[in-house]
């Protein structure tokens, strides 16, 4: 899924709508985000699923995801998730990426 336009905000969260390239809108995200000196430019991230459609035909899905930076109108993957493999409800180990890498 791509992140698409914006639909709203919660207080100091975005919500975005998730919008696949051929199969048309798939759900929300909800981003919040503080900037910290700390950090050093590093954003840690973590998602997860829940009430995915099964796609495999025997057993259960075996979800990803992709984030993806748009510059110009042209896509680059940044970073992809490992498989959770079997699991329709999956929650991804956090990962780290730099600002450089998202801007």
């Amino acid at each position: 899924a791509v992140v698409s336009t914006q639909s709203g905000h919660y207080g100091r969260a975005l919500e975005l709508e998730l919008v696949h390239r051929r199969w048309g809108p798939k759900g929300t995200a909800i981003i919040s985000a503080t900037h910290s000196t700390t950090t050093k430019e590093l954003v840690t991230i973590q998602f997860e699923g829940s009430h995915l459609d099964s796609k495999d035909t025997f057993g259960k899905s075996d979800p990803f995801f992709e984030i993806f930076k748009l510059t110009g109108g042209t896509e680059a993957l940044v970073k992809r998730s490992e498989v959770v493999y079997n699991n329709l409800n999956p929650r991804w180990r956090g990962m780290e990426i730099t600002s450089t890498q998202l801007c």
